[in-house]
């Protein structure tokens, strides 16, 4: 059973792969996908998995930090916190130097708006990544007029 749902993981990364060019300025679809889909792999949680790679992507714009957040979201986890805590402590604990500054409003309003409702577009049979970068980026649009 597992042995198609990994085909399929890999098809549609290769697919990705061919449509999408990693950007380091902007949310990236194909770090997105390839993030989902390794954490889908080893945890089976769609919306947990959805929720760490738009914080991934979207503070890291695409970087390889992926193991900072994946320890600090474990620990967290496991002392029985919330995914949106979690998630927020890995923001705090592991982000870059050139990331916008925390008391920025539209840069909070956009990772609320992420993490809360963009994460939630993927599914185990579709990690939907061009639909959760559009959805991040309007989070953007709209958190620019604040």
């Amino acid at each position: 059973m597992e042995g198609p749902r990994v085909r399929v993981a890999l098809i549609v990364c290769l697919m990705l792969g061919m449509l999408v060019t990693e950007s380091a300025a902007a949310f990236s679809p194909l770090c997105y996908a390839k993030c989902f889909f390794m954490c889908l792999i080893r945890r089976r949680n769609p919306i947990l998995c959805g929720t760490l790679c738009v914080v991934k992507c979207l503070v890291s714009g695409g970087d390889k930090d992926k193991e900072c957040y994946e320890r600090v979201v474990d620990k967290c986890l496991s002392e029985g916190r919330s995914k949106e805590d979690c998630a927020n402590e890995a923001e705090q604990q592991c982000k870059r130097a050139n990331m916008l500054a925390e008391s920025d409003p539209s840069y909070l309003c956009q990772y609320g708006c992420a993490t809360n409702i963009c994460a939630k577009i993927s599914t185990a049979y579709n990690p939907a990544a061009l639909k959760v970068s559009k959805c991040v980026d309007n989070c953007g649009t709209m958190c620019a007029k604040i």
